[in-house]
């Protein structure tokens, strides 16, 4: 069973991340000197924020305001240009995910002009204003008041109406997660924003299915369904051209959110939210953790098209490796698809060749110690179950898998020299 990131976790990674999250947002401040109005801002949540505990912060629905803080944070340092749009948006992210925090009569001033669709997830409230100038006041516990130079609206969280409800759907049974469908960038990046659907007629369609998927997973494995489900906090959907190409994301700095589109079966749909839970996990743990020395090479992926850093290969064959684990799970402990085994040890076979081949290729002597624990608990599960399938070699190597390597190749031939083939 994987444990080295997780116990990396609950030994103090996880708090360490959020108290370097802390960290950052006392930093900005000396950064605002030149933008008044962001400064009266900061100040204003930063009296509110700093009452209250790092590991506190993270049970107030924070997803989006810690993934905004590091948008900020970086434009403060790296992107100047960006600063006055990042801190919009952090503070928009403040409001709505730190509501429950804020006195009555607190006001924050917002700006239109980054973007005139203002989305508070955790709220449920969505609301147009291209005004140069937004004031958000909280009036009470469940009202909001939100004033531009054109008009006034009060909001009643607990009865919005159709025209400032955000669409989303609650994924019963699972804890508390939800379907969000939102693709503005004061919540995402432009660079991905594009990948999301808004389409809500497949609400209902997608909602039962990431719930039947999480039912298997808690069939399967009831250890790592627990640890999902309190830590997965949004799902996104994202488009794709049909039910037979299955997408899904995560976003490194945006802990709690998986982005899927629709898939055509259960296990398929669990296989993907498995692969990106690992993903959250692993990215949470960078956040304070070192898992390899700098290295700027470029490496061969068994499981992707373009040479790829070591960090993008070292996530790919940690979430694989634990992708094997959960369908060997599947096939242990999931009656209802005893049916279809041989299609499961199928697909188990593939991904622990991908994992064998994908392991061969990272440097072990540049991993850090933590990342040689979990390289070598990678190692482990490729180990375990080539005592079924017999060690990958260069003679055995699947037709499919030797296909990828070679068209790699011709597509990278100064690259090959860093290709390790098996023997």
């Amino acid at each position: 069973m994987k444990s080295i990131v997780q116990n990396a976790l609950k030994q103090g990674a996880e708090s360490n991340a959020y108290k370097l999250r802390f960290l950052k947002l006392i930093y900005l401040r000396d950064n605002l000197e030149n933008h008044k109005i962001l400064l009266e801002n900061y100040d204003k949540i930063f009296n509110i924020i700093s009452k209250k505990k790092p590991n506190e912060l993270i049970k107030s629905n924070t997803t989006f305001f810690w993934k905004n803080l590091q948008r900020f944070y970086h434009s403060s340092i790296n992107e100047k240009k960006k600063v006055d749009s990042t801190g919009d948006f952090l503070f928009r992210s403040f409001f709505d995910s730190f509501f429950n925090n804020i006195p009555n009569n607190f006001e924050i001033i917002l700006s239109g002009k980054f973007s005139g669709k203002f989305v508070f997830p955790n709220l449920g409230i969505k609301y147009i204003s291209n005004s140069e100038r937004l004031t958000l006041k909280k009036e009470s516990n469940h009202i909001i008041s939100m004033r531009d130079d054109m008009k006034e609206d009060k909001i009643d969280i607990k009865k919005i109406g159709h025209q400032n409800r955000l669409f989303k759907t609650q994924i019963t049974k699972h804890g508390f997660c939800e379907l969000i469908f939102a693709k503005d960038i004061s919540l995402f990046e432009e660079e991905y924003s594009e990948r999301i659907s808004t389409e809500t007629s497949n609400d209902i369609f997608l909602s039962k299915l990431i719930s039947k998927s999480l039912e298997l997973i808690e069939v399967a494995m009831p250890h790592l369904y627990s640890q999902m489900i309190s830590f997965i906090r949004y799902y996104i959907p994202m488009d794709a051209p049909n039910q037979l190409t299955h997408n899904s994301m995560s976003v490194k700095y945006l802990s709690g959110v998986i982005f899927i589109s629709s898939a055509y079966n259960d296990f398929r749909l669990a296989e993907a939210l498995v692969h990106e839970y690992h993903h959250n996990e692993l990215y949470l743990l960078q956040e304070t953790e070192s898992l390899f020395k700098h290295n700027d090479e470029l490496y061969y992926s068994p499981f992707r098209e373009d040479p790829r850093p070591l960090n993008g290969l070292f996530h790919a064959v940690y979430v694989f490796s634990g992708v094997a684990e959960f369908i060997k799970n599947i096939e242990d402990n999931v009656i209802k698809l005893s049916d279809f085994k041989d299609s499961l040890i199928h697909r188990r076979k593939e991904v622990i060749r991908q994992v064998r081949f994908g392991l061969l290729q990272i440097p072990y002597n540049e991993l850090t110690i933590l990342g040689k624990e979990i390289y070598d608990e990678a190692n482990s599960i490729a180990n375990l179950y080539e005592i079924e399938f017999g060690t990958l070699t260069k003679d055995n190597m699947p037709s499919k898998l030797k296909s990828h390597m070679e068209e790699w190749i011709s597509t990278n031939p100064d690259l090959k020299k860093v290709l390790v083939i098996p023997e």
